[in-house]
């Protein structure tokens, strides 16, 4: 409703400021302010639920959704820019990834030991699953048309998760890790 009241205001400010009508009905009337909802955060209990299921996998995929759990829990990355992170984009002793940003900047994000053992493991059985011929630079490979797995994949994965160590799927997105690893970090009285 505001975003219509907003167009409907602005035209009539248009219409007056080119003379074309003689006064502005819209120029003394206040809107309802808009409240934006606060992100959703799972507890730190929840989050170990999630994981501790993703570890009963021990198939390749199992491997692949534990681990981008846990990269986009320890390190507050985009899910954008966790799905097409490129073999490159971590440096050879796994402490960091380097992401490139808009505008050609670099974000240096270190890397936990425990995700780093879990990457080792990862990449260890990459190397196996994807043979020369089907080698890629993208860490999570697919065969999606961006030649990664999709943010909406890894959506659904993550939400199957979560349901079945009974928390609601509505609860829980990429967004909502990434929000739970900033706020769970101000919590420990880190600055963001």
């Amino acid at each position: 409703h505001c975003r219509k009241l907003s167009s409907v205001k602005n035209f009539y400010k248009y219409l007056f400021d080119k003379k074309i009508i003689v006064s502005n009905i819209f120029s003394n009337i206040e809107f309802p302010k808009s409240f934006k909802s606060i992100p959703k955060v799972l507890e730190k209990n929840e989050i170990l639920k999630i994981l501790e299921k993703s570890h009963e996998n021990k198939s390749f995929k199992g491997l692949r959704l534990t681990l981008m759990v846990e990269l986009l829990y320890a390190t507050g990355v985009r899910v954008s820019e966790m799905v097409s992170l490129k073999l490159g984009d971590i440096n050879e002793d796994l402490s960091q990834i380097i992401i490139n940003t808009k505008g050609n900047k670099e974000r240096v994000i270190p890397i936990i030991k425990s995700v780093r053992r879990q990457l080792n493991n990862y990449l260890n059985e990459l190397k196996i699953n994807f043979k020369k011929k089907n080698r890629s630079i993208f860490i999570f490979p697919s065969n999606s048309k961006q030649g990664h797995i999709t943010r909406n994949r890894f959506f659904q994965l993550l939400q199957n998760l979560a349901i079945s160590v009974g928390i609601e799927k509505d609860r829980v997105s990429p967004h909502v890790l990434r929000h739970s690893f900033a706020t769970h970090l101000l919590e420990k009285g880190v600055d963001l």
